[in-house]
């Protein structure tokens, strides 16, 4: 606004204008410049201005001291805006709303159409401003049009950064005047920021990501249907339903690194956030946006923590490698390394004036050094065990440190010497943190339990109890009234400092989450985990509880029942869910396992579920009551995978003990042991008329099978075979490998007559369509990728938010598991073309955006 200008600049920025704008032609020509996002070829601005080229020049001369010279950024040829924004803001007062607006509009319908002609000289113009200029005319029923289409929102992903095109929606959201339009911009917003890493991994796949993300978040068919413009061609797998455990606060996820992410830390002006991680880099992040700023390399080790000084200039790591590093963040260069730990380093903390810096050692020690000579000034010692975290008071005078020595100790950093060591954890205490008013200490433990210390009398204020496995991380809100966890369970939790009750629990990491911090606004909290990820997450009270519908495990298995109304899921946790594929609620829950359940299947009557489990059973289960028929004992390992024969009289089981086993399905009799393979055996798949079986093994082979015999061994995967599946033709068996790969064998001959290549990590499982034109794959690179057998490419790829473990395809849609414990019910796309999964940027621009059923339409690529 213009009152940041200084007064006497801003006079004297005025009395030009004032001078300059005498003259119509150049109010017009400021006017428009005013308007434009960007610099603007005179021949532009005269044909805006309704002027001849001729009348640009006198325009020049007579706005000299206000404009500024540049390439124009589409065409490259000179160019003209405004000196600076407060100039903008000057002559904006000057010529009212009013006017302003009518130059937005005279750019929109001029400059800024969409969609632009296709060889259009000011197609990337329209492309980054068209939204912009639309906003700021007031004319929301342009905005509506442009925002809720799908292939602008694609192609302005391709050309500017994601978050630019976040930050206006959001911003078109907080200026509409129709409450729900405003809905619908601030939902997209939201959409668009939690699928923010994976737009820029992939812009083209960005109406998909959207499209699934809103159905994710409560809109429903019709109203995407409705309210959606899809550009034409365009396939992706739609969700009709994800049954997950997913917190409703999560706002985005950072993906970057390349291991484990082990520590966050949150600069002052919380706009940036530091991340140190196995992969032995620390990463500067811009957490507004989203992106990585710098890539701190340096440490020859796993990087075990980070802080940040008060200044927000530094910031100091430490390493396996035995050392301290100190970084400029904005340079992104190595200032300083600190050497002296007799051991690796496992800990640091930077003091409130930001002169020094305290590390723990495995060794048990802690060190305090002068981070401006970068020397050592005491040697704390104390701890029995290897010191796993340590924080400053805010007077800087204290430290306290945690050790595996399941205490935690409070020293003086003036006297170097021990003031207390607290006792009451019974496992490794792993993190620690304190109180803005220095008074009060939180642990944390592999024992589950954060504690609340006084530190006056050394006492413990609160056990705090709720983590199903050890908490790892723990962080205080700057008003000391929560505390945030980090636990080895997956999970984060908020508590209440106060009373010691749980105020939300926060679930959406694929694996254990090892540190957390919280902004210093208070607003947000960041999570760093085992999976790879750093997670925002928004602690506004209205969107902090989860809605817990999925599996509290990794689902490993998927079956559909043959009436086409049910599916089951089988998981890590133990237990197999009934699920309704019309609205996607659960119908039953079965339990009885005692340990993950790895496969399921339905018999073909419909009638009864059979189960695998690690614990060396199968049950069979009653499927419309959920009781419990009986358990099949036999196997002396865990049972992986389970099918049961089309004539419905037999179940087959494959087991880590190498062998696959026939049983009676009525009586649960034992028939038969086919031993043979190398190693467990992951997965078995039957011919359609039940005479041939097919099983798949760790030991990188699949075998094929007759009345008992072996009569087929299929080699030339290069790792473990976790899948297979016939097709329905009974011609072709499709293998699923650790190698990244799927294989199509023939089964009459068991020649390798196509591989399938396009998964960056292992498949874990595979399906094919019942008209056997297509097989779908899921692997741990998240996502599923569905295959034209015919020509052996990737028609279209499904990307998830944690590794897919299984999935089971029926005529029009797919229902697939996944790591985080989401089922996942997907609608196939109506048509196909078989493409390779390649695709130049910008390939989704359309003249004619459509709305509707994006069944109808084609996808130019995955």
């Amino acid at each position: 606004h213009s009152d940041s200008i200084p007064r006497g600049l801003k006079g004297l920025i005025g009395e030009i204008i004032d001078r300059a704008a005498s003259h119509e032609r150049v109010r017009v020509g400021l006017g428009l410049l005013c308007a434009a996002q960007e610099a603007l070829p005179l021949e532009v601005l005269a044909e805006l201005a309704g002027w001849s080229y001729g009348d640009s020049l006198p325009f020049v001369r007579e706005a000299r001291e206000l404009l500024l010279e540049k390439p124009a950024a589409w065409a490259g040829v000179e160019a003209y805006r405004l000196r600076h924004d407060w100039v903008r803001e000057l002559i904006a007062e000057r010529l009212g709303a009013v006017i302003v607006r009518g130059h937005h509009r005279t750019l929109l319908e001029q400059l800024a159409t969409w969609p632009p002609p296709a060889a259009h000289a000011r197609r990337s113009y329209a492309v980054r401003h068209a939204l912009t200029h639309r906003i700021a005319a007031d004319d929301w029923n342009a905005v509506r049009d442009l925002a809720l289409d799908l292939g602008y929102l694609e192609v302005r992903a391709h050309a500017s950064d994601v978050f630019a095109v976040e930050q206006e929606l959001a911003h078109a959201a907080t200026r509409c005047p129709e409450r729900a339009l405003a809905q619908d911009l601030a939902d997209l917003a939201r959409a668009l920021a939690r699928e923010s890493h994976c737009v820029r991994d992939d812009p083209a796949g960005t109406a998909g990501l959207i499209w699934n993300r809103l159905r994710r978040t409560g809109w429903t068919t019709q109203d995407l249907e409705t309210r959606l413009a899809v550009p034409a061609e365009t396939w992706f797998l739609r969700v009709r339903h994800a049954a997950s455990r997913e917190s409703n606060s999560l706002r985005r996820t950072l993906d970057s690194h390349t291991g484990a992410v082990h520590s966050c830390a949150v600069t002052p002006d919380g706009h940036r956030l530091v991340s140190a991680s196995s992969d032995r880099t620390l990463k500067l992040w811009d957490l507004d946006a989203g992106r990585v700023l710098a890539s701190l390399e340096g440490h020859a080790s796993r990087v075990t923590a980070c802080a940040v000084t008060p200044d927000g200039r530094r910031a100091v790591s430490a390493s396996l490698d035995g050392t301290l590093k100190v970084w400029e963040l904005d340079a992104g260069r190595l200032l300083a390394t600190l050497e002296g730990h007799a051991d690796r380093v496992t800990a640091c903390a930077v003091t409130a004036d930001g002169r020094r810096a305290v590390s723990g050692s495995q060794d048990g020690r802690l060190k305090v050094w002068d981070l401006d000579r970068g020397c050592i000034v005491a040697t704390l010692s104390g701890h029995a065990a290897c010191v796993t975290a340590c924080a400053v008071t805010p007077d800087g005078r204290r430290a306290i440190s945690v050790s595996a020595d399941r205490t935690l100790r409070l020293w003086d950093l003036d006297r170097a010497r021990a003031v207390a060591t607290l006792h009451g954890h019974v496992d490794r205490a792993t993190a620690c943190a304190l109180t803005p008013d220095g008074r009060r200490a939180i642990s944390a433990s592999a024992d589950r339990t954060l504690r609340v210390w006084d530190l006056a009398t050394g006492r413990a204020l609160a056990v705090l109890e709720g983590h199903s496995d050890g908490v790892r991380g723990c962080a205080v809100t700057p008003d000391g009234r929560a505390i945030a966890s980090a636990s080895a369970d997956g999970t984060l939790r908020l508590w209440d400092i106060a009373t010691g009750d749980t105020l939300a629990i926060l679930d959406g990491h694929v694996a254990g989450v090892n540190a957390c911090a919280v902004t210093p606004d208070g607003r947000r909290l960041i999570s760093a985990s085992a999976d790879r990820t750093l997670k925002v997450w928004d602690l506004d009270s209205d969107r902090v509880f989860a809605a817990f519908r999925g599996h509290l495990g990794s689902v490993k298995a998927c079956a559909l029942a043959p009436d086409g109304h049910r599916a089951v899921s089988a998981s890590r946790d133990g237990t197999l869910k009934i699920w309704h594929l019309d609205d996607g609620s659960v119908l039953d829950t079965l339990h009885g396992h005692a340990d993950r359940v790895k496969g399921c299947t339905v018999a073909p009557d419909g009638r009864r579920v059979v189960s695998a489990s690690s614990d060396g059973t199968l049950k069979i289960w009653d499927l419309d009551g959920g009781q419990l028929v009986t358990t099949l004992r036999g196997h002396t390992a865990g049972v992986n995978a389970c099918l049961v024969t089309p004539d419905g009289e037999r179940v087959i089981s494959a087991s880590r003990d190498g062998t696959l086993k026939v049983w009676d399905l009525d009586d649960g009799q034992l028939l038969t042991t086919l031993p043979g393979h190398a190693a467990g055996i992951n997965a078995c798949a039957m011919t359609p008329d039940g005479t041939r079986l097919v099983s798949a093994s760790t030991d990188g082979t699949l075998k094929i099978w007759n009345s008992g015999e072996l009569i087929q061994i299929l080699v030339g995967h290069r790792y473990w075979v976790s899948a297979c599946a016939v097709t329905p033709d009974g011609r072709c068996v499709i293998s699923a490998s650790g190698d990244g790969t799927l294989k199509v064998w023939e089964l009459d001959t068991g020649q390798l007559l196509a591989t399938l290549d396009g998964h960056t990590a292992g498949v874990r499982a595979c399906a094919v369509t019942p008209d056997g034109r297509r097989a779908i794959s899921a692997s741990d690179d998240r996502t599923l990728k569905i295959w034209d057998l015919a020509t052996a490419t990737c028609l279209l790829t499904h990307r998830g938010d944690a590794e897919f473990q299984c999935v089971v395809a029926s005529g029009d849609s797919l229902v697939a598991g996944d790591g985080a414990g989401t089922v996942w019910f997907l609608d196939l796309p109506g048509e196909w073309i078989a493409r390779p999964q390649t695709q130049r940027p910008g390939a989704h621009e359309r003249e004619t955006p459509t709305r509707g059923d994006p069944r109808t339409r084609r996808r130019a690529g995955p």
